[in-house]
């Protein structure tokens, strides 16, 4: 009795599984197409801005289309949010459902955890994924400031390429004579100095997360964490706040690599 019980749970599991994953793709679809909609329906009404006059009678008269475009503008920042939800429901419930299922499969030798275990796994995965995530794009950012400086001092006739100070700077001849400010002054005009465009990257990134410029680490992910709870989209439901959440993890990400604030503060102590 005990296997047929087990049998039962575990094939509605995996209804579950499915069913949930089918919720996901069909929300995901539609938050697509709308978001897709969203952008056409702006760039049509950026080409014929004329129109705008016309717009409180077109609202009043066609309320369809008032409720299609609110819709068009609210529903992406909903559906994310939601599809954000069954995605945690769906991983908890069917892998508990599972456990349970195995544990009166297995004759109760196997020990079977919680649904709040699960739920804390979940969100445990989901950390270290975004970790991952972040620690992948921190090695491709960096890998392409060092290109970028190491083909500036090539370029510039510097050949610099020890990476000990930002990419060899200072390091011959006295060090670099020229103005550090929008480039070398000399006979290479043309090539825009990388560790001016790092300066001012690395400064915009401050302001966006309200830190002062000498911040460490921990000063940052303390802002970090308030401004992401602030504009989270599942929590925050302003026009606008996906966007500002989006560039507070864009200014965490490179702010809460070392190596960019060690290189920040090479570079000021030449200056």
């Amino acid at each position: 009795m005990k296997k047929v019980w087990g049998s039962f749970v575990k094939g509605f599991a995996k209804f579950l599984d499915g069913f949930f994953g089918f919720i996901i793709a069909f929300i995901e679809t539609l938050v697509n197409l709308t978001e897709g909609f969203r952008y056409i329906l702006g760039s049509i009404l950026s080409f014929g801005c004329v129109l705008i006059f016309l717009f409180p009678y077109i609202f009043f008269r066609y309320k369809w289309l008032t409720f299609t475009i609110i819709f068009i503008t609210i529903f992406p920042v909903l559906g994310k949010g939601f599809v954000s939800y069954i995605k945690y429901m769906k991983y908890s419930l069917v892998e508990f459902l599972l456990g349970y299922a195995n544990y009166y499969l297995n004759d109760s030798t196997t020990k079977y955890n919680s649904f709040s275990d699960y739920k804390r796994r979940y969100i445990f995965n989901r950390q270290q994924e975004e970790q991952r995530k972040r620690e992948e794009r921190q090695r491709r950012e960096q890998e392409e400031w060092n290109r970028r400086i190491n083909d500036w001092f090539r370029q510039t006739g510097f050949g610099f390429d020890d990476y000990t100070y930002y990419g060899g700077y200072g390091q011959s001849n006295g060090g670099y004579q020229g103005n550090y400010q929008g480039g070398y002054q000399g006979n290479y005009q043309s090539y825009q100095n990388p560790i001016d465009d790092f300066v001012k990257t690395y400064e915009k990134h401050c302001d966006t997360l309200g830190v002062g410029y000498n911040a460490d680490k921990y000063e940052i992910k303390l802002n970090y964490r308030k401004l992401a709870k602030k504009y989270h989209p599942d929590i925050n439901k302003a026009a606008d706040a996906t966007e500002k959440f989006q560039e507070v993890n864009n200014a965490y990400d490179f702010l809460s690599n070392q190596e960019n604030i060690d290189r920040y503060n090479r570079i000021k102590n030449k200056l």
